[in-house]
């Protein structure tokens, strides 16, 4: 008898060891899952002033990490659906110009924050370019 309601203990004990141990993890669990993820999507960008002396610019954004492809503009073309990007916390919005192996980074929003915004219109420039961008965070 002896041995029996030992290991029933032992069962008992062991059960309300990982119970805790789950019951500590459930608070870390739901924090992780607290933390909102956004999405920010660049709807269109003009250029008001070209970066080159030459016909056209060659632009590409960074949104976060990742980078849009290259698209050649004339001066006051519009393009839209540049991009989007899913985040968390904040992230910053980049666009450069490329000529040959030469980068200039025209302007730059920073710190976006995780939170619905309604769309934004920013004109970048670095005193050469201007291009006005059109964002939003979803």
């Amino acid at each position: 008898m002896y041995a029996r309601k030992h290991l029933i203990s032992t069962v008992v004990g062991a059960a309300g060891v990982a119970g805790l141990a789950l019951s500590a993890l459930a608070p870390v669990t739901a924090a992780a899952a607290a933390v909102p993820t956004c999405q920010l999507t660049v709807h269109s960008n003009k250029v008001l002033n070209l970066e080159d002396n030459g016909p056209d610019d060659e632009i590409f954004f960074k949104l976060g990490n990742s980078r849009t492809p290259v698209r050649q503009y004339a001066l006051n073309q519009r393009r839209f659906n540049i991009g989007s990007e899913t985040f968390q916390g904040t992230i910053d919005l980049k666009v450069f110009e490329r000529d040959g192996a030469n980068l200039t980074r025209v302007g730059t929003v920073n710190n976006i924050p995780c939170a619905n915004t309604t769309p934004q219109v920013d004109d970048l420039t670095d005193g050469d370019g201007i291009y006005r961008v059109r964002w939003s965070v979803s």
